[in-house]
């Protein structure tokens, strides 16, 4: 099945959401993050409840608590990309060592140096060709089980088997 090419403004989504990333993840620059993002954005992740409102706490989140506690070895797979008329919806996979804190996936959890290999999903929506909010879903059963803090089989969840079966089903 072909896809039907993208629309200019598409393509501007897609464009800002990767200067977004890279400079979140490569670069780890606070105003580079803010400048793709309108004043009023906002940033949730939602297992967690952590993110912010607005330019100053979203100075505060990004510039404290998510881009200083980005693991060294860090990877994002993305799996799939959805653009729509004013929102892209990314599947991707986050493959770190655990070996800092992590407030903003793994609030109170302290390093553990176990490997991760989490699922996860983002929405972001756009306004005026910035990123207006952005949503990030995990599984936090599925995280806490890989760091050690849950059991496997205690109750009915996975641990690194969810990625794995995923990976494996988009021949990853």
């Amino acid at each position: 099945m072909s896809q039907s090419p993208l629309t200019p403004a598409q393509e501007k989504q897609v464009h800002v959401w990767r200067r977004h990333t890279y400079a979140e993840f490569v670069t780890k620059d606070l105003d580079g993050v803010l400048a793709t993002m309108v004043s009023e954005s906002h940033v949730l992740m939602v297992p967690t409840g952590l993110g912010g409102v607005g330019h100053a706490a979203l100075t505060v989140f990004y510039g404290e608590r998510f881009i200083p506690q980005i693991p060294g070895d860090m990877r994002r797979i993305s799996i799939s990309l959805t653009v729509g008329i004013d929102r892209i919806v990314e599947e991707l996979i986050y493959e770190f060592t655990h070996d800092i804190e992590m407030q903003w996936l793994a609030p109170g959890v302290a390093p553990t140096y176990n490997a991760v290999v989490l699922p996860v999903t983002a929405i972001v929506e756009f306004e005026r060709d910035k990123i207006a909010h952005e949503h990030l879903y995990f599984d936090q059963a599925t995280l806490l089980i890989q760091l050690g803090v849950l059991q496997p089989g205690a109750l009915p969840m996975n641990g690194v088997e969810s990625a794995h079966k995923l990976m494996a089903a988009m021949h990853l």
